[in-house]
């Protein structure tokens, strides 16, 4: 008699309730590669304005007449954007956190970056000058995901931002040119030091 048989007759090892669980397993494994996958390559919003099918990618974070202003939008598709001269400017870079858009203001919901115009020291001036030109780099030649979540005190579309290259606010914070901001007072960053 085989010596790996038991009483039943089947192989130990492959009971009918350990295959069950083994192909349960194999089944979850599965499934969460798969969402994996489709997450990784499924075409974003990004990807078909840089296919030229869309120049407006523009959705509001509200509804109603809250939204009122926010989804007439148009021209979010790759465009130069270098950092503004004097002056109002059309698809440019005004600092860190702040950029014109095809005539529109719009300021970055999510960081702080220093301001050149409210340097406190040649450290936050340089501190400044490196975010606005960062901001430009991440925003040259690239289709742009605006979401809309209000206005500031100022007037300016507040919004987060995104790019093939992901959320722009989050890359600003990565390379240390800017630091969170979650709302109401500024944060009280240091860039003197």
């Amino acid at each position: 008699m085989n010596d790996l048989a038991g009483d039943s007759g089947q192989q130990e090892g492959h009971s009918p309730v350990r295959l069950a669980i083994v192909a349960g397993a194999v089944a979850a494994v599965l499934a969460a590669g798969a969402g994996i996958l489709y997450a990784v390559f499924a075409p974003s919003s990004a990807d078909t304005v840089a296919a030229g099918k869309a120049d407006s990618i523009f959705t509001s974070a509200y509804s109603g007449d809250a939204a009122r202003g926010y989804d007439d939008f148009n021209g979010a598709g790759p465009r130069p954007m270098p950092v503004c001269g004097d002056g109002p400017g059309e698809d440019c870079v005004i600092d860190g956190e702040t950029f014109w858009l095809s005539g529109r203001k719009i300021r970055l919901a999510n960081i702080d970056a220093p301001n050149s115009d409210k340097a406190r020291c040649p450290a936050e001036a340089a501190h400044a000058r490196d975010a606005a030109d960062t901001l430009a780099g991440l925003l040259d030649r690239q289709p742009i995901e605006i979401r809309a979540k209000g206005r500031d005190r100022y007037g300016r579309l507040l919004a987060t931002i995104k790019t093939p290259e992901g959320d722009v606010g989050r890359n600003l914070i990565r390379f240390k040119v800017a630091v969170p901001w979650y709302g109401g007072k500024e944060p009280d960053t240091d860039w003197c030091g």
